[in-house]
């Protein structure tokens, strides 16, 4: 399961307000002073299987079950935050994943250090 298609079942407009929510607490490291892909499918209301459109577009299946689909409007929407289309493999996106959690490990490594032990 992709990052694009997790937020579906965490829902765009919950992974919005938590994202504002996380920023306000932490403004140095999480505030966004860019556009990016939630806020863009969060404007369009595009918020996941329950609206029928969000990254993909849902139809149903012949057991009444949603069905996710290529939407091509998706593609189009978020032009006006990606500079250019790029080809990644999974490597390269596991990679990409990978790194804030690396650094949210760091985080808290350095915090536990630079603290006193308590007994």
């Amino acid at each position: 399961m992709g990052p694009a298609y997790l937020l579906n079942f965490v829902d765009i407009d919950t992974a919005h307000h938590a994202q504002t929510v996380i920023a306000g607490a932490f403004p140095k490291r999480m505030a966004k002073n860019y556009h990016y892909c939630i806020n863009v499918m969060f404007n369009n209301k595009r918020f996941s299987q329950k609206s029928g459109l969000s990254f993909y577009r849902y139809s149903i299946d012949h057991k009444g079950k949603p069905k996710k689909g290529m939407d091509d409007d998706v593609e189009i929407l978020l032009t006006s935050i990606v500079d250019s289309r790029a080809n990644y493999n999974e490597a390269i996106t596991i990679d990409r994943m990978m790194v804030p959690i690396i650094n949210g490990m760091a985080r808290c490594l350095k915090k536990a250090l630079s603290q006193p032990h308590k007994k």
